[in-house]
């Protein structure tokens, strides 16, 4: 009976322990069915930002060491949806895990309205049983005039 007393309070303290975080998501409107033609001289360029990324992927488990140059911590999740737009070709968007990168473009230029994803790089090491990723992407932004 005891032994049964002790597992249930572990339980409990471990379900209360897994709910603290903070989670902090940021987007632009992007709709599903519809195409909107911009032209460059409609945007003004406000900058440019770099986001990176680095995980290990063991046994199909990942585990992020990396974000944005900062060590990860699993407390404190923000992510960005940068050019998520649903395509058969997927032009414009993220590789995977960058999007939990990408909420520094948004702290970086709060005013931009409009994002290009204009560069990405993915390294990827194998090693025994697993893979180690370093992906980086140069986002611009841009605001109307």
């Amino acid at each position: 009976m005891k032994i049964v007393k002790i597992i249930l309070a572990s339980m409990a303290a471990a379900l209360l322990l897994a709910g603290c975080g903070v989670v902090d998501r940021s987007a632009s409107y992007v709709t599903g069915g519809n195409q909107l033609i911009i032209q460059m001289d409609q945007l003004e360029y406000i900058g440019e930002s770099e986001i990176s990324v680095s995980y290990d992927k063991n046994f199909g488990i990942t585990r992020i060491l990396k974000i944005n140059g900062a060590d990860y911590d699993p407390a404190v999740k923000k992510y960005g949806d940068i050019g998520n737009q649903p395509s058969i070709f997927r032009a414009g968007t993220l590789l995977k895990k960058l999007d939990r990168a990408a909420y520094k473009v948004y702290e970086d230029f709060p005013q931009a309205e409009y994002f290009i994803v204009v560069r990405q790089q993915s390294v990827t090491r194998k090693l025994f049983l697993g893979r180690s990723v370093e992906a980086k992407a140069v986002v611009r932004a841009y605001k109307f005039k």
